[in-house]
């Protein structure tokens, strides 16, 4: 077992997503350490959580930012462990490691690899050129190019920006079904009149994957799983609300030949796709971090992706285990996703509660740790208020990017 002196700090925890990095650390004994912005997320009530350093994110340059983490860095008798939470902060650290690496342990990839894997046009690209099946996706970086598009283009399809989180209160992809509603989403998401967007062919949500890793210093997966997005939300579209773990050797080997040919090391979240035009799976998305819905994946032995990262980093061995097959993992938003999907008439009650059986593990409930459910609404609320200031300009572009965190 890894020792248990050496702290972590996760930054940018808010929601379910730093919940889950929060429990599996500090149910092992691990001293856990958290940054967020306001509106303090419930992930940070956790009882597992030891000391919560609020950075308002809307106020401070990166340069202080870096200047805060050191601050934190040397109040340590020993070097902590940093866990990001979003791509932003991912290319913030690898900018800034050489002022940050005498504090802190994160891992240290090859030059670009995670400006490609955090730029849907290029991470499109380079898993084309590997041979790994990809949908039909086009840059949109101009008003010249959105007009070809809409006149030849095919629909329905996905709008996403090709990088970076939500901007603007925006959602972080739209469908489009027509080239009317193409053009509203790429108002919607750039804000600008020159986008810099990408569009891709929409392939059904219903057949959506997830792989989830960890690749050591070598670049070697030394744990993997992979598992099915039953919901999402928003429905059909977005994070996993409800999934289960299902063995897919096709989609693993995928995943590890492209992040093996560049390198890549530390944790990873990807996104897939059956079409069943080629049958194949179709890479959509690459997360160089832990995502969200990492608890789905929870090895026979306990061991997740956040726990081989924590075993590596302190130079222990990780045993892998496959994570048991039917395992099933739910947020508590999936209602709302559920819901959604009733309403239009794709998810009887009858369904509903037959998806809802032998869910493992939540979001946010947990009976050892039961504050973090609570302040789910107070914090919504808070949200939801900020959201209308933002909407009147009262909000900094530097707190937009910090708001999309786990």
């Amino acid at each position: 077992m890894a020792p248990k002196h050496i702290p972590v700090l996760v930054l940018g925890a808010a929601e379910h997503g730093s919940l889950g990095i929060i429990r599996s650390l500090g149910r092992m004994g691990v001293p856990v350490y958290c940054m967020e912005s306001s509106p303090r997320g419930p992930a940070s009530y956790s009882r597992f959580c030891k000391l919560t350093f609020n950075l308002n994110l809307s106020d401070i340059s990166e340069e202080l930012i870096i200047e805060k983490l050191c601050e934190i860095g040397q109040s340590f008798s020993t070097q902590v462990i940093l866990i990001p939470t979003w791509d932003e902060i991912v290319l913030l650290l690898e900018r800034n490691q050489e002022k940050l690496r005498p504090y802190y342990i994160f891992p240290e990839q090859p030059p670009g690899v995670l400006q490609v894997l955090t730029d849907k046009w290029k991470m499109t690209c380079t898993a084309k050129s590997l041979g790994i099946p990809v949908p039909f996706t086009a840059k949109l970086s101009s008003l010249v190019e959105l007009e070809e598009f809409s006149k030849s283009g095919t629909f329905p399809c996905i709008v996403k920006r090709s990088f970076g989180n939500q901007r603007n209160g925006a959602p972080g992809a739209l469908i489009a079904h027509d080239a009317a509603e193409l053009r509203a989403a790429v108002r919607t998401l750039s804000g600008a009149s020159e986008p810099n967007l990408v569009v891709q062919e929409f392939l059904a949500g219903e057949n959506a994957w997830v792989f989830t890793g960890y690749f050591d210093r070598e670049s070697q997966c030394v744990v993997g799983y992979t598992g099915r997005k039953l919901r999402q939300t928003p429905a059909h579209l977005g994070m996993m609300s409800l999934g289960v773990c299902a063995d897919n050797p096709a989609i693993q080997e995928s995943a590890r030949r492209l992040l093996s040919n560049l390198k890549f090391t530390g944790i990873v979240d990807i996104d897939f796709c059956w079409d069943a035009r080629d049958e194949s799976y179709k890479i959509l998305d690459v997360n160089p971090r832990v995502g969200a819905s990492f608890r789905l994946f929870v090895g026979g032995n306990g061991v997740d992706v956040i726990r081989a990262m924590y075993f590596d980093a302190a130079g222990e061995g990780i045993s892998f285990q496959a994570a048991p097959e039917g395992r099933k993992w739910m947020v508590e938003r999936d209602f709302k996703s559920a819901f959604d999907l009733w309403r239009e008439g794709s998810l009887s009650a009858h369904q509903w509660l037959r998806s809802l059986r032998n869910v493992d593990e939540f979001g946010y409930f947990a009976w050892d740790d039961l504050i973090p459910i609570v302040m789910i609404l107070p914090y919504m609320l808070r949200r939801r208020r900020k959201a209308t200031q933002r909407n009147t300009g009262q909000i900094s572009t530097v707190e937009r990017w910090g708001r999309s965190s786990l």
